[in-house]
Order: C-alpha cells, then structure tokens, then sequence
C-alpha cells in the first residue's frame, strides 16, 4: 500500500509564519540605525566645517586687528623723534588697553631688540631667533604673520605680528612686533563653546599648533598629528578621518581663509557616532532576538491549546471505534483527527443539551446577581423575567408584579409609544444598540410615577422557535448630571483660553500623544488644523537651557508628584524663543500608573520682559538710593577731597559769574593761585583768550537763566601751551528751585582730538588697503589664466587648435589687466579715454534693465528721455559703470524702496550763464540719476564727492565712488553735480558734451592695408627680457625685421654702429636711461626716425616730452594695434620725403 507523506504539524506552520514576519522587521531595524548614523555623521561634519571657518574668520579679524593697531602705532611721533621712553609709555598703555597679557618688542634688521615690554627697562636685550619673518618685513616693507617660534624673553611658543617702521624717504628702519598673550587664540576658541571631548586647534602655515583646546599646555608649539598634517597642507578646507596627539580618533574638519595662512581645525571624536551605532545595533538585535524567543515560544503555546481538544476529539473518535481507513487528510494531522471525531459528535449531542439547561440554571443565578438591571420579555413586549437589581431599580419588590405586564409600564406615556414601535423592530435582529445617548435619551418610570433617565441595550434571541428580547438597563441620572457638569466647564474652560490665551494639552502618556487646543497650534506656530502632538516633538520646542530641567520636573509630576507649576522658553517653528507659564497635573490608574497629563500653557514673554525690567528698576533704585544715603551722610567731609582730586577742571561761580571756587587741576592747568582766582569773573581768568571772553559772558547768562551749556573750547595752559576741553556750564538751584551756583568743567580732550584725526587718516589708509587688495586680487587671476594657458600650450603645443583657445584665453585675461589699469588711471585723471558717439536714450535704456534686475523688486527703476535728445560723446565703459556706482548708491539710499528715475536731456552753457564749477561754454548732454531716498543735508552734500567720505555705515563703504564718477565727468570735459534735500531724495546729474560733426564717424574704425612692408627694421628696446622677448616675435611674425636692445645705452650703441633700422620702439621705464632719454638721443643721431614710446603710465614727463618727436602708445597693446601703428608711421614718413623731394 502507497505511504502518503506525513504532513507538517500546526506548531511548525506557527513557526514559519513567525519567522516570515520577524526577519524582515528586524533588517529593516537594522537599516534605520545604519542610516541614522550615517545622518549624524555627516550633520557633524557640517556643523564642524562651520565652527572652524567661523573661528578662522575670527582669527583673521583678531590678526587683522593686531597689525591696524601697530601701524597706527609703528606711526608715532615719539617713535619718529626717537624718543624710546615716552613710545614705550604709549605703547605700553595700548597693550594693557588691547592685549593684557602681550608684549611689544622693537627690533632692528639683524634681530637684536631695542625695546622689549616684556623686559624692564634697562635689562639686557636678547637677539630674536627666529628671523625669517623679520628679513621679509625689510624686504617688502609691509606686515607679516610670523610661524610659531621659541621666545628667548618669555620662555615659550610664540607667534609674532611684525609691521615696519618707516623713514620719511619710505625705507624700513626697524620691525615692530607684538607678540599676543597666550590666551589670546584660546578665548577666541572658548567663545565658539565647542563641545566637551572636541579638539580645537589654530595652526600656523606648517601645521604647528597656535592655540589647542584641550591640553594647550601639552600641544601649543608643537606641529599637529602625522595622520592630519598632509591632509591639511593639502587644501584650504575640508574633512578628513584623522587621529588627535593624545591617540583618539577623530572626524576633523578645517579651514584657511585668509591672507595669514593660518589654519583652524575641529575634530570630533569619532567614538561620538561609532558608539551610539554598535549600541543601537546590539539593542535591536538583542530585542529581535527576544522578541523572537517570545513569538516562537508562544506560538509554540497557542499550537498546544490548539492541538489539545483536536487530539482529545481524536481520543473519543478511537474510543467510539471509527475504522483509520475512514479517515481522509486536511494537510494537517490534527484536522484529519479532528475530522474523524466529528463523527461522532452526534452521539454526544443529549449529553450537551443536559449540559445546557444546566448552565442556564447557573445563568438565572448569574443573572439575578447581576449589578445592572436586566429585563427579558417577548416579542410583543410582555416582560417574561426580571433580575434583582431591575426591580429594585424601578421600585417593586418582586418579579411577579411585573411579569406578564408590557413594557411600557416601566415608561412614561410618551415614550412608552416611542419605544414600544423601535422594540418591536428590535426583535426582528440586528446588532444591540445603547439607548438614551445625547439626542435620544430614554426616560423611565418607577412604581410610584416618578421618571429617571436610563441606558437601554436590547438584543433579541429565538427559543423554542419564540423570539425574545433582552434588555440591559442602567441608571444614566449620575451620567447625564456629569455630563451636564463636564459641559458647562468645558464651556468655562474655552471662554477662558480665548479671553486668556490659553493653550490647552491632554497628553495620553501610554500613547506619548496629546490633544492640543487651537490657542497651542497658535502659540506654538504650527501648521493651522494640527489637533496632536507627540510628547517627543513637544520636548523638541523645549529651549535647550530649560529642556532639562522642564524634563525632570515633568517625571516628578508622572511619579505621583504635586501639581506642576514652571515656567520655560520655547523656540517656536519660526524660530522666535518665547516664555510659556504652565500648569499641570497627571492622573493616574488605580495601580498608581501615570495615565494622562493636562497642562494649560500661556505665552507670557512680555510679562517676564516687564517683570525682569521691573526687578532691574528696582535694584537700580534701591542702589541709587543706598548710595545717596551714603553720599549725603559723608558728603562734607568728601567734598573737598573730591574736589580736588578730579583730573578734570571743575570750579564753582555764583550766578553773575564771580569765580567762589576752583580745583586743583584747574589752578594747575592755568597755573594760578587760589587768591588770584576766587572774586573774579570767570571769564577775566588767564586761560581763556580774548576771543573767548565774550561769548563766555553770554553764556554764563544763559545758564544762570538755567540752560545747560556744552561745547569744545580752546584755552591757554600753563606757559602758553593751547588746550582743547570739553566744556560745560551747569546750573544748581536751591530747594525753592532758585539757581544759587553754575559749576564750570572742563575735561582735557586734546589728545583725544589729535587720535581722531590719526583714526581718520587710518580709515583712509585702510580704504586704499581695501582698493590694493581687490586690485590685486583681479590681477592675480589674470596671472593665473596668462599662466595656465601658457603651461598648457607648452605642455602640448602640437595640438593647434587647442593652443589657438589657449592663446586667446591669454589675449582676453590681458585685455581684462588692460580695464582694471584703464579705471585706475581714470581715477587718477590719468587714463586714456576710449570715447565713442553714444545715443541717450539707448544707454539708459541699456541701463535700466542691468538695474531694474539688480536692485530688487523693492525699487522701481524708469527712464525719461524726451524725443530730440542728441547724441553724447564719452567712453562707454567708464560711463556705464559710473551710471550703475550712482544706481546701487540709490539703492543704498532707500532701504525701504522707492523710485529710480534715469533722465536725460540737453543742454547749453553759455559764457554768463551760471553753470558748474569748471564746465566751459558750449553743448552738454546732462545725464541724471534721481531717488526717492533719504536726502542729505547741507553739512554732508558738501563733503559728498572728497575721496574717503562716506555716509554708509564703517566696513560697508570706501568713500571712493562719487570722487571716481566725478574724476570721470571732468575727465570727459564734463562736470558732476548733486542736489539733496533731507527726506525728498537726492538727483546727481552728469554734465557730458554732445556730438559735434567731427564725431560723426563711427570710433576706432582703423584699417590697415592688406599686407605689412616686410623690409621695415624696427629696432626694439625693453630691459624686461620676457616682455621684449615675446613682443619681438609677434612682430617678427607679423613681417617686421627686428634689432633687438636691452637698455637705451645698448639701442644708442647700435644706432651708432650704423645698424639698420626704419623703427625704434621703446619702452618709457628702464634703469640709468629711460624711454623718453633713449628716444631724444636717438633722434639726435638719426633725424627722421620714426619712434614710438610704449608705457602703462601715461606721467607727467611723457605727456609734455611727447610734442612731435615720438608716438605715446599705451600698454597693453596687441601686436597687429602696435604694428598698425608702426605702418602708419612709417607711410606718413615716407609721404613727408616724397613732399619734401630728395635732398
């Protein structure tokens, strides 16, 4: 007989299934954490990226600071005279004021120190070791960041900041040097608060350590770990797995913004996101495991109580003697014995319904025992049975006296009919509903008449073929009046959220999710219709100050604390931080366990903001106070001493002037004697010149009108020494209000004064600095494009058409220097003028656009130019980018917004017309840029166009603008004026010719002829040999013959020797013998020599040697404009032979 094969059992199925459902979950689990970590990871490596360019910006600025603050210093007048004592005063004043803690030393070119702060006066002066940055001061004659080095005075790593200190030809005499305090760098590093465990270093160019943070008694001086110090020298920033100098590793971050070459790196300890991930990883893995363990365990439990009464069906199946070739498979062991025991079910089936009138018995007992009422009647309503509590509920004492009675007698009248028509279809079946809820409520009628609401739940049932209907009754009078209760304050409690503002939260804690009222979504500034939050996002609007501490209190107030009452900030999703007041209070299960938690919440920011303005009123009140009991008690005694001892001057006059009283100081400053002070008028006193005097007298009537008077005033001092104060008259009145004294003071301010002026000088200097700096800037990115496509091109110069891209690279980055030395030269009103005939109208048509996309929606830009408005003639480039400096100057004028207006229109100054200062007779074009901004007044219009004046706030302006648009104007022949008026706007207006006939044709239409005369011989002078060298091939390659000379003495040696040259081009500086020199003894020896003179500055000596003796041109210049010259002169030549005849 064929064996079927033995199907799986029901604890394997159970099994399966668990694994197919665990395994997945627990991958996924896995990934989460994985990809969590990979998050953090990469958040901190921002976040460190920003800390170390925050922190080396600051550096920068720290350094930045240092060198201002010596050359201001490197520019002292003791320091000019000579005078060491008073310059180490001075010096030693700034350094206790900017930099406690460092010192300055003076140092000449060999290293040997001439003062060192460090050192008292008159001690030996070591020599400085470390010399490198002191040689290149003298070279470059300009400031240097030294590395870390060795101190020989101060016995530790330190850093040097050298600037030069210059004779008055200009030369370098000697090096000041200020070396910072060593907690100079490490404030800086612990204002950024990094972190505890974060590694914070400043690191010089090679890598060694300026400031460490931690361990920087360990560190400082020393260069930073192996592993990090390629990757740093390698870029100016990045990130990089590193390990630090105490052994851990690292995710280090730096960056090196600046000039100095100065490094910053932030490392985090890579054990900060390895640990968090090995730990979350085992917690999951762990968990699944268990989880695991428990899921098979109880599918192994739930198999057996399934098993069981399967098998035990099975076992009567074998009793009752059903045949096993009966049996049939159902794929699983325990249905096939399941399936047999059916059988004889059947047999049993007497035994079951004895079993069930039994169990009806017990639920008769059940029943009756029952804390509800509970009601049993037929389908037509007549009531079969009744339990204890229904009778006691409606009033009766047994159930005979209401059995065989319908169910309305348990109903008042009206819903007794109600009912009776929806208990009827009640019996027909359906689900059992509960009756009485809001808006059907069910009323109920005891014994005696009186009613009480009731909760009904009816089902109905058959037996013996009769339908029969059960009804469950409970008293709802409690239910309803609580929750007529909870209603009316629910009602209190909204009234008072909206008039109050208070926000309302019903935390569910099992389910760490709340209810939150519409005044929290408001308060919190959440999306609108958010009606839950979960308590972990509600800890995430926590301030991190508070969240700590808001945490334990809410776990005090979850462990069965007292109700909560705190206050804390939030930082809102707008990012506003505001003060929320709360209260709170949890409630809990009958085993104590936290259940949920109700808090209202306020906003009360502006009362803290009072409260804590209140308290600081209050204290500053009680001081005032306390010191004016303590002031007036000893007052007397005090006066005279204080009186005395004020470094300012202070005296005391009666009202018409006479001189009661004077302090020391000022007897000292005019250097007088009490008596001859006192009884006089004060403006009769030596010190105050005679054109003082008569205002003084007025004033002093002033004040004894009782006006207050301050101003600066000049006096004489002691042996004609003039003073510059801070004066004041001040009026004292009695307890009547009558003015009894006016005290006179006077603060020395003439140093002050002479520092002002030197800041005003320095804010210039760092102008010019700003102007350098940017300069250099374009040109070292010319530099670098000239360079790489030179390097390229030499690298593969078989490749043609790649070089032929190269080389025009090149010609476009020259011709970009040619601009920026073009805008100098119009700044110094030294530049050559490219002028062109340009349409109105098309130029500020052009304009208008650029600006109407540039100064933002805010400002509108319009432009009005009447028909007729002739043609002006300028050079385009200067003019455009004037016209867009006095746009953004506009738009820096209206922060708010407004209107920009270009306009133009003609214009013609006649010989007695009133007209601009410098603008000669004849026709203008006036281009005008009008604002709706600010306006200035007459004090600042009048300084408007002086070079480094500015209105902008410091650091946000150069002063340079206007005086460059106003070097141009006149530069074109034209002029620049401004009206302003405060609160109106402000119109500048540019005065340009207009085209005449002469500029009729279009500008810089040159045309050479077809080929060049090849016999020509140029002979070229340039002392750069590179520039000499490449301008002698292109010209060479263009058809020339070329001599070649180094200097003027070598050209003028080849003219001698009768060299053969049609030509001479050379360049205007060159040592011992200059361009203009070589050119005029070059004439002299060859009369009719066409020269040219190439410069890129366009000097006072070329512009009136010119004449007729030579052609200026100016560099740069291309090869073919050059030779287009060249032929030009060279035809005119031999035009003016052939006018001339031979001989």
């Amino acid at each position: 007989m064929c064996m079927r094969p033995r199907p799986p059992s029901l604890r394997l199925r159970l099994y399966q299934l668990v694994a197919v459902v665990a395994v997945p979950l627990v991958l996924l689990s896995a990934g989460v954490v994985c990809t969590k970590y990979l998050a953090d990871r990469d958040h901190a490596a921002q976040r460190a990226e920003a800390v170390a360019h925050g922190l080396a910006l600051t550096v920068e600025g720290e350094l930045h600071m240092r060198v201002a603050v010596l050359q201001m210093l490197a520019a002292s007048r003791d320091l000019a005279d000579g005078d060491l004592a008073a310059f180490r005063g001075r010096a030693a004043a700034l350094l206790a004021r900017d930099d406690p803690g460092g010192t300055i030393v003076l140092l000449r070119e060999d290293g040997q120190e001439v003062m060192n702060l460090a050192l008292p006066p008159g001690a030996p002066l070591p020599v400085r070791r470390q010399q490198d940055s002191l040689r290149q001061v003298f070279a470059t004659g300009a400031p240097v960041i030294s590395d870390v080095f060795p101190s020989a005075a101060q016995h530790r790593p330190v850093v040097s900041v050298d600037v030069p200190v210059k004779r008055a030809d200009g030369s370098v005499s000697l090096v000041l040097a200020l070396t910072p305090a060593p907690q100079a760098f490490e404030a800086a590093i612990q204002r950024q608060n990094p972190p505890p465990g974060w590694v914070v270093s400043v690191l010089d160019r090679h890598g060694v350590a300026v400031a460490r943070m931690p361990n920087p008694e360990r560190f400082v001086g020393k260069p930073t770990s192996p592993t990090f110090l390629p990757v740093l020298l390698a870029g100016e920033s990045g990130v990089a797995d590193t390990t630090s100098l105490e052994g851990t590793p690292l995710l280090s971050a730096w960056s090196r913004p600046g000039p100095s070459g100065w490094s910053v790196a932030v490392g985090i300890p890579r054990a900060a996101f390895y640990a968090p991930l090995w730990w979350a990883l085992g917690l999951t893995l762990g968990l699944s495991a268990l989880l695991l363990l428990a899921a098979l365990a109880l599918a192994s439990l739930l198999a057996a109580r399934i098993a069981r009464p399967i098998r035990a069906l099975a076992d009567i199946a074998a009793m009752e003697g059903v045949p096993q070739a009966d049996r049939f498979s159902l794929g699983l062991r325990e249905a096939d014995a399941t399936a047999v025991s059916l059988a004889a079910a059947f047999r049993n089936r007497d035994e079951a319904e004895a079993a069930l009138r039994e169990s009806q018995a017990e639920l008769h007992s059940i029943v009756d025992s029952a804390a509800e009422g509970i009601i049993v009647a037929r389908a037509d309503g007549r009531i079969t049975s009744v339990n204890r509590a229904a009778l006691r509920m409606f009033g009766y004492d047994v159930a005979e006296e209401l059995v065989g009675h319908d169910l309305g007698v348990l109903m008042n009248a009206t819903d007794a009919a109600r009912y009776t028509s929806y208990l009827t279809r009640r019996g027909s079946g359906g689900q059992p509903r509960v009756i009485g809820m809001p808006g059907r409520e069910l009323t109920a009628a005891r014994r005696d008449g009186s009613t009480f609401l009731i909760d009904l739940s009816v089902a109905s049932f058959d037996a013996g073929g009769q339908c029969y209907l059960t009804g469950i009754v409970r008293d709802a009078t409690a239910r309803k009046q609580a929750e007529a209760d909870l209603r009316t304050n629910e009602a209190r409690l909204r009234l008072v959220q909206q008039v109050g503002g208070i926000a309302y939260v019903d935390l569910r804690l099992p389910e760490a999710t709340g209810i939150v009222s519409a005044a929290y979504v408001t308060l919190y500034g959440l999306p609108p219709g958010i009606t839950q939050i979960t308590e972990a996002e509600w800890l995430g609007f926590l301030h991190p100050d508070d969240r700590d501490r808001v945490t334990a209190e809410i776990g005090a107030l979850k462990a069965g604390g007292e109700p909560l009452a705190t206050e804390f900030r939030i930082r809102r999703t707008d990012g506003a931080v505001r003060w929320i007041a709360m209260r709170g209070e949890a409630f809990f299960n009958d085993d104590g366990q936290p259940l949920r938690l109700i808090s209202a919440q306020q906003d009360i920011t502006e009362i803290v903001a009072a409260r804590e303005e209140q308290a600081s009123r209050t204290a500053e009140l009680e001081r005032r106070v306390a010191e004016r009991t303590a002031a007036l008690a000893e007052a007397e005694a005090r006066f005279r001493a204080i009186f005395d001892s004020q470094m300012q001057i202070i005296g005391l006059l009666a009202p018409d002037g006479t001189v009661l009283e004077a302090n020391r100081t000022a007897l000292e400053t005019g250097d007088v004697s009490h008596q001859r002070v006192v009884g006089r008028p004060f403006w009769e006193l030596g010190w105050w010149p005679e054109t003082e005097r008569g205002r003084l007298r007025q004033e002093i009537a002033e004040a004894a009108q009782g006006a207050v008077i301050r101003r600066d005033a000049r006096i004489v001092g002691a042996g004609g020494r003039g003073l510059w104060i801070d004066f004041s008259l001040k009026p004292v009145r009695d307890a009547a209000g009558r003015i009894v004294w006016i005290i006179p003071e006077g603060r020395d301010i003439t140093e002050q004064r002479n520092l002002a002026a030197q800041l005003v000088q320095a804010q210039k200097v760092q102008a010019l600095g700003q102007l350098a700096s940017g300069i250099a800037h374009d040109f070292n990115n010319i530099l670098q494009a000239v360079e790489g496509a030179a390097t390229l091109i030499e690298r593969r110069p078989e490749d043609v058409e790649r070089t032929r891209r190269l080389a025009r690279m090149a010609i476009d980055a020259t011709a970009r220097g040619g601009s920026i030395t073009q805008r100098l030269l119009s700044f110094a009103r030294r530049g050559e003028m490219r002028t062109e005939v340009l349409p109105a109208a098309d130029l500020l048509g052009n304009i208008r656009e650029v600006l109407a996309h540039t100064l933002g929606t805010m400002i509108s830009v319009q432009c009005v130019v009447p028909p007729g408005v002739p043609p002006l003639v300028a050079d385009r480039g200067q003019l455009e980018t004037a016209l867009l400096n006095l746009g953004t100057n506009a738009r820096d004028a209206m922060p708010q917004g407004g209107t920009l207006t270009l306009a133009a229109e003609a214009a013609s100054v006649a010989d007695d017309a009133d007209r601009p200062t410098g603008l000669p007779a004849g026709a203008y074009v006036r281009l005008s840029v009008t604002d709706t901004g600010a306006g200035m007044d007459a004090a600042t219009l009048a300084q408007a166009t002086e070079a480094f004046f500015t209105t902008k706030p410091a650091g946000q302006g150069t002063g340079l603008g206007l005086p460059m648009v106003k070097a141009f104007a006149e530069q074109s022949g034209g002029a620049l004026t401004i009206a302003s008026t405060p609160g109106v706007g402000t119109t500048v207006t540019l005065w340009l010719p207009q085209a005449g006939d002469a500029h009729a044709g279009a500008p810089g239409q040159t045309h050479r002829k077809a080929a060049l005369d090849t016999s020509a011989r140029v002979l070229l002078v340039d002392d750069d040999d590179m520039v000499r060298e490449t301008l002698a091939a292109q010209l060479e390659d263009l058809g020339f013959g070329i001599v070649m000379a180094s200097n003027g003495a070598e050209a003028i040696a080849l003219l001698q020797a009768d060299a053969a040259v049609d030509a001479l081009v050379s360049d205007l500086s060159m040592p011992e013998m200059d361009g203009v020199t070589t050119i005029h003894k070059a004439l002299a020896l060859r009369p009719g020599l066409r020269c040219f003179l190439l410069t890129g500055y366009v000097g006072e000596r070329a512009t009136l040697a010119a004449g007729n003796a030579f052609t200026l041109v100016r560099k740069p210049i291309s090869a073919e404009a050059l030779a287009a010259r060249i032929e030009a002169g060279l035809e005119t030549t031999h035009r003016e032979k052939a006018v001339s005849g031979p001989g």
